[in-house]
């Protein structure tokens, strides 16, 4: 017969894949005919808003646009030209950990943005995208943790305690801001808006029940030009607070919180350009994990019948660093020309990579200026930026970056840039643990012991447990604690144990 295991069953969701889908979009593009003719390209900014995502059986599939701002100086005396360009991107990508059940983070990054003039009525635009993407999909973890009726049937169990954090959601909430902000009396008022440069983060979060309660807020960067043709910039603060159905959660509960913008709208509101209405589409992407103490029966016996013990590999995950590292960076810019006065300045967080005890990650600067003679320009440059992190041997370790300050001045050797760069790290391990799956008793035979002395002395040999001493003998650890008259302390290899003969 097949004894009866108790078994307990957790509802949960494993993280598949962690992977970084990249991809190059290009358009070619006719200037309108409002628009001068082009003299020299300044500068291409763009922006990814991710619209659908969807996984099937073996493939996901990304939909977005890039949408691009391109400066340019024209042909003549004329002020700083903007063309404006949507890049379609889709990404489709074959991946066998996928399935239709399966849900996914993503967030998207643009990594390099350019525009090169072919000519004074004719650009090519290319764009460099990087979707970091998670999938996790839902299993059903059983654990044995109890054999029914086992005292009846004269069965030990040896039961070993693990801890697990498991994810016991992956849920999305899309969201909305919007504001009408004054221009600052000390800042020139909107002529015209050439771009708007939007970062989402939060600054608390609480489970409280089912649900999960967070506040945050958009910071708006705009650029624009003046009724003088002078470029300037604004920034302001949206802020929000949110709340996110989550389902019932343990006290133990754990989450990562992901807030990012999927849509940014901006537009003066009045003819003397000191008011722009500002509208936001945001998604917070939240995972939760529950730490559960586990109790799994790890070894079984009987000592009235022969039995045969089934066993399986139980993975239970565990996590081990959730944390956020922040290192400053200071570079210099070379520019081609003499700067007078910085107009702005753009940074863009490449992929996170894991090199030997570090993390590293390229960050791309970029800073427009004028020039003395007033001509605009812009200085860029790519830095490697690593940060201490020490992964486990067998830990996986997820990794993002972004940059939350930045800022430029003018110096005798060009622009001094200075960055706050943050680190977020979240380090995984996969537990193995070997567990019972099933015990048959053969009830039709009795455990022979005749053969058994009535007297056993035995040495406890390197390694051995009291468990491992009553299997082999086919009693219980009781019976050779009473029969030693063994208290609380360990025992030590070499130590000598009376056996009592089963009765």
């Amino acid at each position: 017969m097949n004894a009866t295991l108790t078994q307990n069953e957790i509802d949960c969701w494993e993280m598949k894949l962690h992977t970084t889908l990249n991809r190059e979009e290009t358009l070619e593009m006719i200037v309108p005919d409002a628009c001068p003719d082009i003299l020299d390209i300044v500068d291409t900014e763009a922006a990814p808003q991710l619209q659908s995502k969807e996984c099937g059986m073996g493939s996901i599939a990304l939909m977005g646009t890039a949408f691009c701002t391109i400066l340019y100086q024209p042909e003549g005396e004329g002020r700083l030209q903007r063309l404006k360009a949507e890049l379609p991107f889709q990404f489709s990508a074959e991946l066998e950990q996928v399935t239709g059940l399966s849900r996914c983070i993503a967030v998207p990054r643009v990594t390099l943005a350019e525009t090169r003039a072919m000519n004074p009525r004719k650009v090519l635009v290319r764009v460099v995208l990087a979707i970091e993407v998670t999938v996790y999909d839902p299993v059903l973890v059983r654990f044995c943790t109890e054999i029914q009726e086992r005292e009846t049937l004269g069965i030990e169990c040896r039961s070993e305690r693990s801890t697990g954090n498991f994810v016991v959601n992956v849920k999305e909430r899309p969201f909305t801001c919007s504001e009408v902000v004054q221009i600052p009396g000390s800042r020139p008022p909107v002529e015209e808006l050439l771009s708007v440069r939007c970062r989402a983060y939060d600054s608390e979060a609480r489970l409280v029940g089912e649900k999960l309660i967070f506040k945050g807020g958009a910071v708006i960067h705009l650029l624009y030009l003046s009724p003088e043709g002078q470029l300037s910039t604004a920034d302001f603060e949206l802020p929000f607070s949110q709340i996110a159905e989550v389902g019932e959660t343990a006290e133990n509960t754990s989450f990562q919180l992901d807030v990012m913008v999927t849509g940014c709208q901006a537009r003066t509101m009045e003819p003397e350009g000191r008011e722009v209405s500002l509208e936001l589409e945001l998604l917070a992407q939240i995972v939760l994990r529950e730490k559960r103490e586990l109790n799994i029966v790890a070894d079984a016996y009987s000592i009235f019948h022969p039995g045969t013990p089934e066993f399986t590999t139980y993975v239970l995950p565990e996590l081990v660093e959730q944390s956020s590292r922040r290192q400053n960076v200071r570079e210099v810019l070379d520019t081609a020309m003499v700067p007078a006065e910085v107009c702005d300045v753009r940074v863009q967080a490449g992929q996170v990579r894991p090199v030997g005890g570090e993390l590293c990650a390229e960050i791309r600067m970029t800073v427009l200026y004028r020039g003395e003679d007033g001509t605009c320009a812009a200085a860029a440059r790519s830095v490697q930026v690593t940060c201490p992190a020490e992964v486990p041997e067998g830990a996986q370790c997820v990794a993002s970056c972004t940059v939350p300050e930045s800022d430029a001045a003018v110096t005798g050797g060009g622009i001094e840039v200075r960055l706050g760069v943050e680190f977020q790290m979240l380090v995984t391990r996969q537990q193995r643990l070997c567990g019972l799956s099933g015990f048959a008793l053969d009830m039709d035979q009795a455990v022979a012991s005749e053969n058994q002395p009535s007297i056993v002395l035995r040495q406890l040999g390197e390694g051995e447990t009291l468990w491992d001493i009553a299997k082999a003998y086919l009693t219980t650890g009781t019976e050779i604690e009473q029969a030693n008259g063994l208290g609380t302390e360990p025992l030590k290899p070499g130590q000598m144990l009376l056996i009592p003969k089963k009765r």
